[in-house]
Order: C-alpha cells, then structure tokens, then sequence
C-alpha cells in the first residue's frame, strides 16, 4: 500500500521526501549527482527507481496475516478468504470509509505526544480483520499476562524496597526525575498490589509463530 499524502505532516508536504532511503547517511556508498544538466538528471532517475526498487523488494519479507509467507492462505482465514474474495471491492471501500465517518463523529480519536501539531488522530482500522487461531490467542495471553504483572511488580518495588535500583539495574535518576513518579505513593500498596489497572500491549507480528511488543500503554490506552 503507497502512503497516503494526507497523512504526511506539514513539513513532507513542502516537499522533503517522506521515505528515507535506506542508504542515507552512508558514506560508503555512492551518491547520485547533482542536479543539473540533463545527463544528471537522467542519471539521477535511474538512482530514485533503483531505491524505490530496493525498498519494493524489502516489504517481499514481511509476514502477511492472510497468507503467511507464501500463496496460500494460513488455515485461520480459510473461511474468510472465500467469503472476501466473493465481496465487491467498492462495496468494501463504502462500509471502510461508512466506519471512518462512525469513528469521527463517537471521537475514537488519540492524540500523538510529542509532536506540536498535532491534531486528533482516528484509531486505525482495517475492515480485513486480523484473525488468531485459540492456539495464538492462549500465547499471547499467558505472555500480555506476563507482562503485566511484571509491570505492576517493577511499581511495586519502585514505591517500596527499591530493589531494582539496588541492583543497578536502573539509575536512581531515572526514576527520581521522572514526571510519572509520585513520592506520595512510597509505601502505599494498593488491593492486590495492583498499580495499573488497564494496560494497552502494542503488539506486531513478524513470523507464523512470532510475536513482538512495540510498547506497554500503562497510564489511559487510546480507545478505552
């Protein structure tokens, strides 16, 4: 799928190149020449369709939710795979943007820390479901469970004994200086020792059997 330029910010719509060549920054390899005569300029064509080509060939190995690594597709989406190869692709196109509008007017909406113009953004959503068998389901469970009481453990001890500091396994100041931290709560044990009762797992797929977190929502995980 190309990028979509109205979700490029401000500064790639004023021309900089939202895809970051893959040899940018490496001064072991050559660089096309400057713009100017019209052997540069052709020359310089042939370099951009070079990269587009090299990072057209990268996303060969990403791991496809429907058809895995190969042409078939995985045994979770059989059915599914029947039933949307029937549907019209414009009708698909209609219910997508009928729910975009849903998720605008209910305000399922996040906001992007950090970035000053940032304006509320919707939630992605993909009419194509992500289909996990209960064999994946039960993995991801026990693990997001992991993590979670691994989270509330780590609060726990930040507020009491402070064992992890101890340790050196995290400087003080990392915790001292942090914004989140509350010197009020040292002691404190909550019900069950439990400090963050909602977590949002960030999780991303790479493989058949392969998992990865991109990040832990502890504090309010958009959508909730």
């Amino acid at each position: 799928m190309y990028p979509n330029p109205e979700n490029f910010s401000s500064r790639e719509r004023q021309g900089e190149n939202p895809l970051t060549s893959p040899y940018q920054g490496d001064d072991n390899v050559p660089h096309p020449p400057d713009k100017g005569g019209q052997g540069g300029s052709r020359i310089e064509k042939c370099w951009n369709i070079c990269i587009i080509s090299d990072l057209m060939a990268g996303l060969k190995n990403f791991f496809d939710e429907m058809f895995g690594m190969g042409d078939t597709h995985r045994e979770p989406y059989r059915d599914y795979h029947q039933w949307l190869d029937s549907q019209d692709t414009a009708w698909l196109q209609r219910k997508s943007d009928e729910a975009e509008t849903v998720f605008r007017k209910i305000g399922i909406t996040f906001s992007v820390y950090g970035e000053e113009e940032a304006s509320e953004r919707l939630i992605p959503f993909d009419v194509v479901p992500r289909i996990i068998s209960s064999r994946e389901w039960s993995r991801l469970v026990r693990g997001i469970r992991q993590r979670v009481q691994a989270m509330n453990a780590f609060l726990y001890d930040v507020y009491h004994r402070q064992e992890i500091i101890r340790a050196g396994r995290i400087p003080a100041a990392s915790i001292a200086e942090n914004d989140a931290f509350l010197p009020q709560m040292f002691g404190v044990s909550p019900p069950g020792n439990v400090y963050t009762h909602v977590v949002g797992v960030d999780i991303v797929r790479t493989g058949e059997n392969e998992f990865y977190v991109l990040e832990d929502n502890a504090r309010t995980p958009s959508g909730v």
